[in-house]
């Protein structure tokens, strides 16, 4: 399944603010489920996972691991043909002032993190689309992150 990232869309099919019925439609696949530390609900698609906000149950963020999943932006394949491409040199391209919080790489202009290509940290590589407001509170403390392109 291809997904294209909107900035504070979503990552179509699925768009932010869709409940978890309408999501499983998209994948008609009975997902896995937990709760994550925040206290939401996340759904597990193989390689992609959607987390619910805890108290409305809506969309407000979808995450990626790569190799397993087409991911564009801008008719650019995030991971690349062969899933091995590092998305931060592409994304370092369109949001030029991204920042660095908890170990996430933030696009804020686009709504996109990244975790686990700057530090060379296989297990943990992944890209996230977030809703609006979604990082907001961990902004401040956020510090400007620089990437050799």
């Amino acid at each position: 399944m291809k997904f294209i990232i909107q900035p504070y869309v979503g990552a179509l099919p699925i768009s932010f603010g869709l409940e978890p019925p309408v999501v499983q439609n998209i994948f008609s696949d009975e997902p896995k489920t937990s709760i994550n530390s925040l206290g939401e609900y996340v759904e597990f698609y193989g390689a992609v996972n959607v987390i619910y906000c805890a108290d409305k149950r809506k969309v407000v963020e979808i995450g990626f691991a790569p190799k397993l999943v087409d991911l564009e932006f801008d008719g650019i394949q995030l991971f690349g043909s062969d899933g091995n491409a590092n998305p931060l040199s592409i994304l370092y391209s369109i949001d030029p002032n991204p920042v660095e919080t908890y170990g996430f790489i933030l696009f804020n202009k686009i709504g996109v993190s990244v975790t686990g290509f700057h530090d060379g940290n296989d297990s943990q590589k992944a890209v996230t689309v977030y809703s609006a407001g979604r990082w907001d509170e961990d902004l401040e403390d956020a510090k400007p992150f620089f990437w050799n392109v």
